[in-house]
């Protein structure tokens, strides 16, 4: 992803091999993205459920954080 953005600085906005990078950075996303949920489920096949109700506090103070920001912004 480091290397398609610093070929994006090097080239022009009509230059024809922008797409190409596009098209990777689509496919390091989709990987990347195939990966986390990999690795999530693999998580999830291990973990208690006193552990994932534990996440899951985790990850709504995260999104209550995360909705203080945006306001914040506004």
């Amino acid at each position: 992803a480091k290397a398609n953005h610093e070929a994006l600085k090097a080239l022009g906005p009509g230059d024809p091999e922008v797409q190409n990078i596009a098209i990777s950075n689509g496919e390091l996303a989709t990987e990347a993205t195939l990966l986390f949920a990999r690795v999530r489920g693999e998580i999830d096949a291990v973990l208690t459920d006193e552990q994932r109700a534990e996440l899951a506090e985790l990850k709504d103070r995260a999104g209550d954080r995360r909705g203080d920001r945006k306001k914040r912004r506004q």
